[in-house]
């Protein structure tokens, strides 16, 4: 038993020390008041005319708006639906491209739901506007069917990619996380080691 609350403070200890990688992103927070605190990977590009950001997120569909993570870029999810045709998960992205002349963005998606990686660019309509914010999830019509048939209720493992690239194509930032889609048993231990982490931090609070 010991054994085992070891194993779940350390995986615990590994998904949230190192937390401050990851960061809420201001334009988001504005565009988007109501799933404002999403945690993002945000990537710069500086130099002359180059200057950019991009950033890439995830949180709970519905259901609040962070999700466990490793502090850098992987976040954990549940798998199942919360509602019909709507993952329990949905990923996010933003950019500011005011600073870059001429530049574009590209959206990858990880269409192998095992631990390979096997990326296809998804079409965003506004790839070269100044500034835009978006939320979409892996079960939209658009995503799941037109680039493969993604199982919500299936363990997986879904990388994406936001590119920046300067009008030459030349790759200029990049913004990589990935959402991880466990065995229900897996998450639920995850979810005891987080309690226990909350449980012992208040009897320190109170001794």
């Amino acid at each position: 038993m010991k054994i085992v609350r070891m194993a779940l403070a350390a995986l615990a200890f590994a998904s949230f020390s190192a937390h401050a990688e990851l960061t809420s992103y201001a334009p988001w927070d504005a565009a988007y008041p109501n799933i404002a605190g999403v945690q993002f990977n945000v990537q710069n590009s500086t130099g002359a005319g180059t200057t950019g950001t991009i950033a890439m997120g995830a949180h709970a569909y519905k259901n609040g708006v962070t999700l466990p993570n490793d502090g850098s870029s992987v976040f954990h999810a549940s798998s199942g639906l919360y509602e019909a045709n709507r993952a329990n998960w949905s990923f996010d992205y933003a950019w500011d491209l005011s600073g870059c002349t001429g530049c574009f963005v590209q959206l990858w998606v990880d269409v192998d739901a095992g631990s390979g990686v096997d990326f296809r660019q998804l079409a965003l309509v506004n790839a070269s506007a100044s500034s835009y914010f978006e939320s979409w999830n892996m079960e939209m019509t658009f995503i799941d069917g037109a680039l493969y048939d993604f199982d919500p209720y299936s363990p997986s493992s879904t990388a994406f990619s936001l590119r920046l690239l300067a009008a030459t194509g030349l790759e200029l930032a990049r913004s990589d996380i990935r959402v991880d889609v466990p065995e229900p048993g897996s998450m639920a231990l995850l979810g005891l080691g987080v309690l226990g982490m909350g449980v012992a931090a208040r009897r320190r609070r109170r001794a």
